[in-house]
C-alpha cells in the first residue's frame, strides 16, 4: 500500500472514531462513563 494512501485511510479512521467519541460525549452529557465506555470500545 502506497503511504499517501495509508495516510488517508488512517486520518479518515481518525476523523470517525473523534466524531464517534464527541456524538457519545454530547449525547450523555459529557458525562465521564461515556468517555470511558468510548475508550473501551476504541481500545
Amino acid at each position: 500500500m502506497p503511504a499517501s494512501l495509508q495516510i488517508k485511510v488512517w486520518s479518515v479512521l481518525v476523523y470517525v472514531i473523534v466524531a464517534t467519541v464527541i456524538a457519545i460525549w454530547l449525547h450523555e452529557g459529557m458525562s465521564p462513563s461515556a468517555l470511558l465506555l468510548a475508550a473501551g470500545a476504541f481500545g
